[in-house]
């Protein structure tokens, strides 16, 4: 039969509240007493219920990550991070990946495995401004990415288009005239893409120079493959330029 509280406690010579403080780790515990609980665990094997203690506190001691492709580096680094910061705050991380999908996003909002964890660290590419509703849910969720705005969840996301105009400036101050980007997405009107594209009109339209849809290089994803085929792609059109800014690292890469 399995070892409980009471067993312990028992071998302990020790109420059952005290043996409960001392693997809640309660701070006001006599050492003395805290040996000799730790001792009768020991001896014993006992193990704590964990589904019970997460019913009394309400907690489960997880949280979910969904990210679209962990193939990405980008997406992988992110997930190393939240594993390296939840670990020290004593936290499981279970990761989902979505592939970008955007029914497999909504569909993953609405989950039952959800209620597994204590809250959703959640960044789509999939899903679109049209979908803010759909993060209206009853769980903690912090939102990421660029994807949509004014929603109602806490959100973190970064400054695209003064980083992409940053960029672009950089360039510029080295002489560039022709700057050929590598990564746009076609048609995207929010999202990361489309914000770094902005950022770079406008250092061209503070320098007075025209856009020119010739050397804008467009592709999907932002994998380094994509990154390379995106340059072919430019160099087939035989649109001359001086300077290549790419949308991220991994298309810079390519």
């Amino acid at each position: 039969m399995a070892v409980t509280l009471h067993d312990v406690a028992r071998l302990a010579s020790v109420s059952i509240k005290t043996v409960s403080n001392v693997i809640n780790d309660y701070p006001h515990i006599r050492p003395a007493t805290r040996e000799k609980v730790e001792a009768a665990i020991a001896e014993l094997g006992y193990t704590p219920n964990l589904t019970a203690r997460n019913l009394r506190s309400g907690r489960t001691g997880a949280i979910a990550l969904a990210l679209p492709d962990l193939g990405l580096p980008y997406f992988a680094e992110l997930a190393a991070l939240v594993i390296q910061e939840a670990e020290a705050a004593g936290v499981v991380v279970l990761v989902e990946q979505t592939g970008a999908d955007r029914t497999r996003e909504l569909d993953l909002l609405r989950s039952p495995r959800l209620k597994l964890t204590d809250g959703l660290i959640f960044s789509p590419l999939g899903m679109g401004q049209e979908d803010a509703a759909a993060l209206d849910v009853s769980f903690p969720l912090v939102l990421l990415g660029e994807r949509i705005f004014d929603g109602p969840a806490d959100h973190v996301t970064m400054r695209n288009v003064e980083a992409a105009r940053a960029a672009t400036e950089h360039l510029l101050a080295q002489g560039r005239r022709r700057i050929a980007v590598v990564g746009a997405h076609e048609g995207e009107v929010l999202g990361s893409a489309a914000l770094r594209l902005q950022g770079y009109r406008a250092a061209l339209e503070a320098a007075g120079i025209a856009y020119d849809e010739t050397i804008i290089g467009y592709t999907t994803l932002w994998h380094r493959a994509n990154g390379a085929d995106s340059m072919r792609e430019l160099l087939a059109r035989g649109g001359e330029f001086d300077a290549v800014f790419g949308l991220n690292d991994t298309l810079a890469l390519g």
